[in-house]
């Protein structure tokens, strides 16, 4: 896929993962719709974006309000034939069902299970500590363009990723 000139949707596009998410797309010339409940925080964000800013759409959306999302997406994308390319559920919510299916009609599904990664994710969680050991967000970013960037007949449905020296227990 040649990612300039695409159109993204990327969700919990106000940190760490999401963010970095963000910047590599529009560093390889997306268009993209950054989802997130937090308004304020993304607005900053594409303060500092530079001439990257124009094509970054901050849009406030809890996405586990389904209503909101099918509404928004109908009135952003309501001509026919603007459609995005290429979605990143990175927020903090799952759901499970077959995707292979869709390989038939043409769209690529990845699934990343990425290990622990120095953002925010873990500032609640009193047991887990960011460290150095931890994955850098734009590690995960960058291995995402690569997937993205595969041909249009090469699918790399999942990828698992650790860090190679995490910290020790003791």
């Amino acid at each position: 896929m040649i990612i300039s000139g695409s159109m993204a949707i990327v969700t919990g596009a106000r940190s760490g993962i999401g963010q970095s998410f963000t910047e590599y797309l529009l560093q390889k010339g997306a268009t993209v719709y950054g989802l997130s409940r937090n308004l304020d925080r993304m607005h900053t964000h594409k303060e500092s974006l530079g001439t990257m800013a124009e094509h970054y759409h901050p849009v406030q959306m809890d996405i586990s309000d389904h209503d909101a999302i099918e509404s928004w997406v109908n009135e952003e994308f309501k001509v026919a034939d603007i459609h995005p390319d290429i979605l990143i559920n990175n927020a903090g919510v799952g759901y499970f069902d077959q995707v292979e299916e869709l390989r038939f009609d043409g769209i690529k599904v990845s699934c990343f299970f990425p290990g622990s990664i120095a953002t925010r994710f873990f500032d609640h969680i009193d047991w887990i500590e960011v460290h150095d050991g931890m994955m850098h967000p734009d590690e995960v970013a960058n291995t995402l363009i690569h997937v993205l960037e595969t041909s249009d007949n090469f699918l790399i449905n999942e990828i698992t990723m650790r860090p190679l020296q995490p910290k020790s227990n003791s």
